[in-house]
């Protein structure tokens, strides 16, 4: 009977084994450790998953958009836009807000629909945007 092999060229019996051994904690021959440190190498090199070759981003989603809709400069105002922006996009969420605040509503949050959008009353805008996420959503 012919002995089957992986993509490594290794038993698959013996591939099997190393996987049960690891996980049950038994000591590893000096073959399996090579092998295992050659692999996460392989991983994680760069930062890069090598199956992929795409980075390795382990942010956080608000992160992004935080930075986008400019939340650090709209204090519960950010907050705000920040919850619509998942819903329906962080471009949309600040064309809601340059709306709400009498501005061009071009979906960028320049220096002039940031000071447009903080001169609108807290509640106002809160008000503004339940009612109109409550339209759209």
């Amino acid at each position: 009977m012919a002995k089957r092999t992986n993509q490594n060229g290794q038993n698959v019996q013996e591939a099997k084994n190393m996987a049960i051994d690891s996980v049950n904690g038994a000591p590893k021959n000096e073959e399996q450790e090579a092998t295992e440190k050659s692999a996460n190498e392989t991983t994680l090199q760069d930062g890069r998953d090598s199956a992929s070759s795409e980075p390795n981003t382990t942010k956080q989603p608000k992160t992004e958009i935080w930075v986008f809709i400019r939340g650090d400069e709209l204090g519960e105002k950010g907050e705000i836009l920040y919850e619509f922006a998942l819903k329906f996009g962080f471009r949309e969420a600040i064309k809601t807000a340059q709306e709400i605040a009498g501005v061009e509503q071009n979906g960028v949050m320049s220096a002039e629909a940031l000071s447009a959008i903080n001169a609108v009353d807290d509640a106002k805008f809160k008000e503004s945007f339940e009612f109109l996420a409550a339209i759209r959503g």
